[in-house]
């Protein structure tokens, strides 16, 4: 614009300079406002020509567009870091080969700790110690028939080198030159084969210690309904062997006749589901005495599905249902005593906030019988702030596990309110007890009318009102939020974090900091910030909010009035682009520009349009036909199109990206862009200007980017573990969608919630805090346990993978892997009960119970074994060498042992032997291989029963 025409003081500053005009070009890059180029007249107040204008605007793009490459570069350099950072926080063997040369193009750092870095070696010379590719090789699994990657591949395998177990998981995805490259996790599971290894192999021996030692059990032969009971069998059922009848029906027989058509359907239904049923009966004794039993059973089938034989356990419960129902005689005690009592009594269900009973004096206060009450939900029984209060005491009661007691006033009366927590292993619910509630429903009423008067007001206000309690609870929130938001006002009063989680990435930390400052005072606050509503859609909020005080100064909440601003956003950006196009720019641009004639269909290309596609100076004629025909076929139409519709007035602009073929055939990507410069009297276009711009650059880093991008996608699709990225104060940056399997959390829900909401108990969170805090200090990587919290089951343990992130010497954010290893906790404490049931056996068993190494030395022996042998003590047993005993008649244990360990076969032989200490005895012993995960044995368990008094009392 002319100087003269500038206000002051700006029009005195610029004319001391001798600045007669000036022209300022914004720059924009990815419609944001970057910066400008300035241009000053000293010479005269002449304004600028509209194409000289539009020359310096393709300028001004030319620039934006170099400042996007460089941007779009910086967006690979960082994908890639983060490519890098997630695969080296993993606890996993990553990289990544070519497939057709099986070159290692990608280590991680736990393969570095384990073979260093053999970037550029052959996979399988150093994974696998070979010199050709390996038979199983999984390039064949990744492709479909056209070539294209299917879904990841997940198998098992031995490493050769260093006999580790891995679980695996291969995907064919495109490298950053274009390529499809193997990607490889590989996950250590060898802890895990070797705890599942140590579990069947106590289980077999718990098995052959039970068959040893005569413990109850049954077994049914389905085939010939033939049934097997075991001593105990006969003890719970008192009756003697030759009582029993030996079939199903003769089981059947035994049962309560209330109860056999229930054991007669469970049974059927296991084997029609094929799945194992346990059930609660009761027996009728033939003394008529009756007696509670736990009926366990499992059925095996052969290959056709057919059923072989069932095979089960008995537990007598009596015991345990007598007590049960003395419980159940304390109960009814306990009811009457309640029912009876003044007090107003009720049990709410957290979950539901539903009445599971209540007393006859709480009935009566609503007017209601108890059974009319039970199942009814308490905030439609009493009033809002009522039930609300009770609630929050009921809830605050069971997070402390400890009884909450308030009291209030009504007219000058008193009223005592508890809150019992009932805590079991089944349900979760709390206890209220309270005093003379008349007077206080009197004061609700009062209430609940100004709350009506208040809503009247509030509910037809155009703006978005809401009142949040000092706890954080909203309260009140006016019907307009639904329509600024999407959201009802139901949504809003269910989940207090739904207005945070709504807030654009961008504001959040603005919002948080003014929520944190507006509790602290009672002047009015004002924010501005942006929100993404349920459809999608960006809107701008004016927020005023204000701490109110009751009478006796205390804080009763917060009282909030949003406004849609959006519009007067708009035009404020509006207004500033105006403003903006003012301005002017100096720049040598080194774009090639046409000139066309719309009336001849003549177009002038400049010397630098030849020469960016590779031609000689007029090469080509001036003709649009010579223009269209180098145009990319695909690129024609639209082209084209946006020509026309700029001539037709329908667009501001001429902008599009085509294809433009160059002397030696290759394709140039081009940025044109051009505006209509010259009209007739009658506004009819004649002349149309415009640049071209070579854009191949930011095309090459565009599909980089995009390689970049689908890559970590892959990866994370790939992975069964979660990965996740968090602040420094513990909120969410970024979660792959790998936790909605992991948890039935939704990733882009998740992003700005805070660790916490994650973790199953306190403790853990504690520990975690702590650990976050040190993370910033040491800068150190490592691991963590902790009990997670999905949404749709119950909580499991994971291990958390965690490295630091850092940037000029600081940490700026936390990358993690999450992965679940509830199996491996699942098997760890399944073989602690395995060990511990072992141990009781092994120590109470009648049999000899022995462990024996390769050489046949006695590692340990049970109390069983001693008085077999006749030794003194577990190390006078050590020393002696089993193998050595003098076979009196058939056996040679010595060849049996052998034999054991050499076919890796359990061995049952019998026979009289001749034991050091002089004694001779005829044993039963049965050998079993001690297997490790390579299937080689390393030692030999031993069961020994001495059958030397039947032998003699048989001759």
């Amino acid at each position: 614009g002319k100087i003269a025409q500038f206000p002051e003081p700006e029009k005195g500053m610029l004319e001391q300079q001798e600045i007669k005009a000036i022209l300022l070009i914004p720059i924009m890059i990815e419609k944001e406002f970057w910066g400008f180029i300035g241009f000053d007249n000293c010479i005269n107040d002449n304004e600028w020509e509209t194409t000289e204008i539009e020359y310096l605007k393709a300028s001004a793009e030319k620039l934006s567009t170099k400042l996007k490459e460089h941007r779009k570069q910086k967006q690979i350099e960082n994908e890639n870091k983060r490519f890098r950072a997630t695969m080296d926080s993993m606890d996993a063997v990553v990289y990544v080969a070519d497939i057709q040369t099986h070159e290692l193009l990608f280590f991680n750092k736990y393969a570095k700790q384990n073979w260093g870095d053999k970037v550029g070696e052959k996979c399988y010379i150093t994974l696998q110690g070979l010199d050709k590719p390996c038979d199983f090789c999984t390039n064949d699994k990744l492709l479909d028939k056209n070539g294209n990657p299917k879904e990841p591949y997940v198998w098992e395998f031995q490493n050769t080198i260093t006999k580790q177990w891995y679980q695996c998981r291969d995907r064919a995805i495109q490298w950053t030159d274009g390529s499809l490259v193997r990607l490889e996790i590989a996950t250590d599971i060898t802890a895990r084969k070797e705890t599942e290894q140590a579990l069947l192999r106590n289980r077999n021996l718990l098995q052959e210690a039970q068959k040893f030692a005569h413990l109850g059990h049954w077994d049914l032969d389905i085939i010939n309904d033939k049934l097997t009971w075991s001593d105990e069998v006969y003890r719970i059922f008192d009756l003697l062997p030759q009582e029993f009848g030996g079939t199903f029906e003769f089981f059947l027989a035994n049962i309560h006749p209330d109860d056999r058509d229930k054991v007669k359907e469970a049974y059927t239904n296991s084997l029609k589901t094929k799945l194992p049923y346990e059930i609660e009966h009761r027996l009728l004794t033939k003394s008529g005495k009756i007696k509670y039993v736990l009926d366990k059973c499992v059925t095996k089938y052969d290959k056709s599905g057919n059923p072989l034989h069932s095979f089960g356990t008995v537990l007598d419960i009596t015991d345990r249902r007598n007590a049960e129902e003395a419980l159940k005689e304390s109960e009814e005690r306990y009811k009457r005593l309640v029912n009876n009592s003044n007090s107003l009594i009720s049990e709410i269900d957290e979950d539901s906030y539903k009445i599971t009973s209540c007393n006859l004096a709480f009935a009566r206060m609503l007017n209601k019988e108890p059974e009319q009450l039970v199942g009814k939900n308490i905030k439609e029984l009493l009033p809002p702030d009522v039930s609300q209060r009770r609630i929050g005491y009921g809830e605050k009661a069971l997070k402390e596990n400890k009884i909450q007691i308030f009291e209030d006033e009504r007219n000058g009366r008193y009223f005592v309110n508890s809150f019992i927590p009932v805590i079991t292993n089944e349900h979760r619910f709390f206890q209220t007890v309270s005093y003379d509630i008349t007077d206080r429903k009197l004061a609700e009423q009062a209430i609940k009318a100004n709350e009506e008067r208040f809503r009247t007001v509030a509910d037809y206000t155009y703006d978005w009102e809401y009142w949040e309690s000092p706890k954080g609870k909203i309260l009140y929130i006016s019907p307009s939020c639904e329509r600024i938001t999407g959201y009802s006002p139901d949504e809003f009063k269910q989940n207090p974090e739904l207005l945070m989680s709504i807030i654009h990435p961008d504001d959040i930390n603005k919002w948080e900091n003014h929520k944190h400052h507006s509790f602290d005072k009672a002047e009015m606050e004002t924010i501005e910030f942006r929100i993404i509503s349920k459809s999608g859609k960006e809107y701008w909020i004016g927020h005023v909010c204000q701490t109110i005080f009751n009478e006796n100064n205390v804080n009763i909440g917060i009282r909030g009035s949003n406004r849609d601003i959006t519009e007067k956003k708009n035009t404020d950006q509006k207004l500033k682009a105006s403003e903006d196009r003012l301005s002017k720019t100096l720049i040598a641009a080194n774009d090639g520009m046409w000139d066309w004639d719309l009336i001849t269909n003549i177009v002038y290309f400049n010397p630098r349009y030849y020469e960016m596609a590779g031609y000689a100076i007029n090469e080509f004629p001036y003709e649009l036909d010579e223009f269209q025909k180098r145009i990319h076929p695909d690129d024609v139409e639209n082209v084209m199109t946006q020509a026309q519709l700029h001539i037709e007035g329908k667009t501001a602009r001429f902008k599009v990206e085509f294809r433009f073929k160059k002397k030696n055939g290759d394709w140039l990507w081009v940025l044109g862009r051009g505006l209509i410069v010259e009209r007739d009297k009658n506004n009819k276009p004649l002349r149309f200007m415009g640049t071209h711009s070579d854009i191949i650059d930011r095309k090459k880093a565009e599909n980089a980017l995009k390689s970049s991008e689908e890559n970590y996608r892959l990866l994370t699709e790939t992975m069964k573990d979660v990965v996740v990225k968090i602040s420094t104060t513990g909120e969410l940056l970024y979660v792959s969608p790998s936790i909605e399997e992991f948890g039935a959390y939704k990733p882009k829900e998740e992003i700005g919630k805070h660790i916490s909401n994650y973790f199953a108990n306190k403790i853990d969170l504690i520990r975690a805090l702590k650990l976050l805090a040190d993370i910033l200090i040491t800068k150190r990587s490592g691991k963590f346990e902790f009990l997670f919290k999905p949404q749709d089951r119950k909580p499991f343990f994971v291990e958390h993978t965690y490295i630091p992130l850092i940037k000029s010497g600081k940490v700026y954010a936390i990358q993690m892997v999450l992965r679940d290893i509830s199996d491996r906790k699942e098997a760890e404490n399944a073989l602690k009960a395995s060990e511990e049931k072992y141990k009781y056996i092994f120590e109470n068993s009648p049999v000899g119970i022995a462990t024996f190494s390769l050489e046949g030395e006695v590692l340990n022996a049970n109390n069983s074994l001693l008085k077999i042998l006749g030794s003194p003590s577990i190390e006078a047993t050590k020393k002696l060498n089993l193998l050595e005993l003098e076979n009196i008649k058939k056996t040679n244990f010595s060849q049996d042992f052998t034999k054991c360990i050499t076919s890796k076969k359990a061995i049952k032989n019998e026979g009289y032997y001749t034991i050091v200490y002089g004694r001779e005895i005829y044993m039963h012993y049965y050998l079993s291989p001690i297997l490790d995960i390579n299937n080689k044995a390393k030692g030999v368990q031993c069961i020994f029963e001495d059958f030397t008094r039947k032998i003699y009392k048989s001759h």
